[in-house]
């Protein structure tokens, strides 16, 4: 739910600046991190403009430029390009959001802009062997995926054919990897900056046990897979990429909606918050990809909506 923070010192903008400030340092601290650089640091960077607004933004992505500068030089300062950029468009959707479902997208949005301007800003530093070292696979990366195709069971040659494909395909595989990191750093930093907004539009955020898709959304879904995969059967450039990118927008988004419905039939029972989540978690993690089939199965028979609102206590 909308929350406005009924503590006065988080309602003083001084100290909500300051909270951006925190965030903005904390984002630059999680870019250090080993695996989770590309999804912690953005989704915090999020959080510090539902927390402070555009001030709040520009203070955090301030705050994230200088300690770049100060720690590695101008050789990274593409990457405080990637959260000004994420911290100012991801200001403006919890802005101008008129709903929970636009700001939540908006977030989103945010985070997939950073990311191309950040590639952006390389081609404009160092031209363009920067955008294909980004498209292109490491040759230190290459006996990575030799050592995991042979532990998959393959015998030594079919693990390098196997992982000389997977290079050639690294290309194409980039711009699909971008929108479902940004997806997934949105999403996170959505519901962690929530709690801090505090705007003039008092939009109401659903329970998670009832998130829903918008309506049209099968339509939609059908639209995309006719066209991505309609243009790469006549052959158009890029549209393996485009057909990628759509398969996992589709499965993520609708991923999370499995989950919902799967929060919401825990929910109903007298399990405690704590056993909730395990069981979510895990049966999530089992399921796995028929999280999906999950949510479908759900709006097919329309279980969430046939039981009264109260019967999800979270």
């Amino acid at each position: 739910m909308f929350c406005e923070g009924k503590d006065p010192l988080f309602q003083k903008t001084s100290f909500r600046l300051l909270l951006s400030l925190l965030f903005g340092a904390a984002a630059y601290g999680a870019s250090w991190l080993p695996y989770a650089s590309s999804f912690a640091a953005p989704a915090l960077m999020v959080v510090s403009a539902a927390c402070g607004g555009f001030p709040g933004a520009l203070l955090a992505g301030g705050v994230f430029a200088a300690l770049t500068l100060a720690v590695d030089g101008a050789g990274l300062l593409t990457l405080a390009v990637y959260a000004v950029v994420t911290a100012l468009c991801a200001a403006a959707a919890f802005r101008f959001a008129r709903r929970s479902f636009h700001a939540l997208v908006g977030s989103c949005g945010a985070v997939l802009a950073g990311m191309w301007a950040q590639v952006l800003a390389g081609f404009l530093l160092y031209g363009a062997a920067s955008v294909e070292a980004l498209f292109t696979v490491d040759a230190q990366a290459m006996p990575v995926l030799e050592a995991y195709y042979s532990l998959a069971g393959l015998n030594a040659s079919s693990a390098a054919a196997a992982a000389a494909e997977a290079a050639a395909l690294y290309g194409e595989m980039v711009p699909a990897v971008f929108l479902v990191t940004a997806m997934a750093a949105g999403l996170v930093g959505f519901a962690l900056g929530v709690p801090f907004f505090k705007g003039k539009t008092q939009f109401q955020v659903p329970r998670f046990s009832r998130w829903a898709m918008p309506k049209g959304h099968f339509l939609g879904a059908v639209l995309l897979v006719v066209v991505a995969y309609g243009g790469r059967a006549l052959g158009l450039p890029g549209f393996s990429s485009v057909a990628l990118a759509v398969n996992l927008f589709i499965l993520f988004a609708y991923s999370v909606q499995g989950l919902a419905v799967l929060w919401f039939l825990f929910s109903t029972s007298r399990l405690r918050l704590p056993a909730r989540l395990i069981f979510t978690v895990v049966l999530g993690v089992v399921v796995n990809t028929n999280l999906v089939l999950v949510y479908l199965l759900d709006e097919l028979l329309m279980v969430r909506k046939r039981l009264p609102p109260g019967s999800a206590s979270k």
